[in-house]
């Protein structure tokens, strides 16, 4: 939030900001990139009596996708879309056995999402502009993977087992 000097990287799950608004009128923010972006409503106490539209999050949250052995290759299953991303974005793989995970390309990627990124195991994919995108790796060690974009904005996570 430039208004207010505050610029802090995010981790996952729950992020505290505490701030305290000057003015009524609104107060923007985003991602460093401009691509995610948001605004707080700041009103004045006559106007805080009145409702204020709200936009609210109704995406289930759904149990990571535990990938399908096939030949002793790990096969993982997406759909790309410039709305979600990738759906589903949360499985869990096998250490030691090598991964496929085939990404269906619903619509041209853009922007620094155009690259699938586990930086920890130096993967770094292109996406295609349609068809599939294909992503190959072997996990050697257990624990998460954090798949981001080229800018590391978070996209996925691959728990190793």
């Amino acid at each position: 939030m430039t208004k207010y000097d505050i610029s802090q990287p995010l981790k996952k799950g729950e992020n505290i900001i505490i701030f305290t608004p000057t003015e009524t009128g609104e107060i923007p923010f985003s991602c460093s990139m401009g691509m995610y972006t948001g605004k707080f409503v700041v009103v004045d106490k006559v106007s805080a009596t009145k409702p204020v539209q709200q936009i609210v999050d109704n995406r289930e949250v759904v149990a990571p996708v535990v990938s399908k052995t096939n030949n002793k290759v790990q096969l993982i299953k997406s759909l790309y879309t410039q709305i979600e991303d990738v759906s589903p974005n949360e499985f869990t793989v096998k250490k030691g056995q090598p991964v496929k995970w085939v990404i269906a390309m619903n619509e041209p990627p853009t922007g620094c999402m155009q690259n699938v990124v586990i930086r920890s195991i130096g993967v770094t994919q292109p996406m295609n502009t349609s068809g599939e995108t294909v992503v190959e790796f072997t996990p050697t060690e257990a624990g998460d993977l954090w798949v981001t974009c080229s800018m590391g904005i978070h996209r996925a996570t691959i728990h190793v087992v």
